[in-house]
């Protein structure tokens, strides 16, 4: 049976000072199998660690499980403690992509009334690098499926001036029209910089995918790689090539190891 080495990165607030007085296990469960339980904090590495943010890596070693369908957390402790939780990230160790998000952002409150808590953590979203996105492409075409006409949008990000703005995270998006949704877009290849989301520049990305009609709201965030990668995002502007129309939207705010959804400002 072929071994598979996976990377799963918790991210939270306040795990790492109080380890040593809890237990928390994680089974993943994929479309093959499950891991079973796995302790979570008894060999960790590439522990970061800053004011309100912390991430930490564990190695896992299983069985392919295919696809990654959900996480089943369970937390336990001999004391009173609260555990803030904020996402898990999956992947195989050998491989860049496909980096599966889990989504959490819960604190955990364990007690002397409640020392066990059991939370099922179901697949947020998938990261995928260019070359899958390809095959899964190619795949369709391939199928003779239902290949629609692919509309090209160009997404300028404002990155704010001010000190501490800049990021290295990868950043990803997610756009939402009145007909549909993309699917989720790693922004890595700035037409304008090495190295995209600088103090103070505008990066542009091109992307293309099915059309999603008239533009409504955004979603856009980060994995937190990197110390301090809090990054604050001044606002994003999207130009439709099909429709000829550019929509803004404004964020002015710390795009903080989160997901936030913006909202249309204007278009013309």
């Amino acid at each position: 049976i072929a071994v598979v080495t996976y990377h799963l990165t918790v991210f939270s607030r306040n795990i790492l000072n109080g380890r040593n007085l809890m237990c928390m296990t994680a089974c993943i469960y994929g479309i093959h199998g499950d891991t079973g339980d796995r302790s979570l904090l008894q060999s960790l590495q590439n522990v970061q660690q800053g004011e309100k943010n912390e991430s930490f890596l564990v190695i896992v070693d299983a069985v392919d499980l295919g696809e990654l369908e959900k996480i089943v957390l369970l937390i336990s402790s001999k004391t009173d403690c609260k555990l803030d939780i904020k996402k898990l990230h999956v992947q195989e160790a050998a491989r860049k992509h496909p980096i599966y998000v889990f989504e959490v952002n819960e604190e955990f409150s364990v007690n002397a009334n409640k020392p066990k808590i059991q939370r099922e953590i179901p697949r947020s979203f998938v990261i995928r690098g260019e070359q899958q996105k390809n095959d899964i492409d190619n795949n369709l075409n391939k199928e003779g499926s239902q290949v629609k006409k692919l509309t090209e949008y160009t997404i300028k990000v404002y990155t704010g001036d001010k000190r501490g703005a800049g990021t290295d995270a990868n950043v990803h998006i997610i756009l939402f029209g009145n007909e549909d949704k993309s699917e989720v877009f790693q922004l890595t290849h700035s037409l304008e910089h090495k190295n995209p989301f600088e103090r103070g520049k505008v990066d542009t990305f091109k992307i293309k995918t099915k059309n999603l009609g008239s533009l409504r709201s955004i979603e856009i965030g980060h994995d937190g790689k990197g110390f301090a990668s809090g990054w604050f995002l001044e606002k994003v502007e999207i130009t439709d090539a099909a429709r000829n129309s550019m929509h803004c939207f404004n964020c002015n705010r710390s795009v903080d190891q989160s997901i936030i959804t913006l909202y249309m400002l204007f278009s013309f």
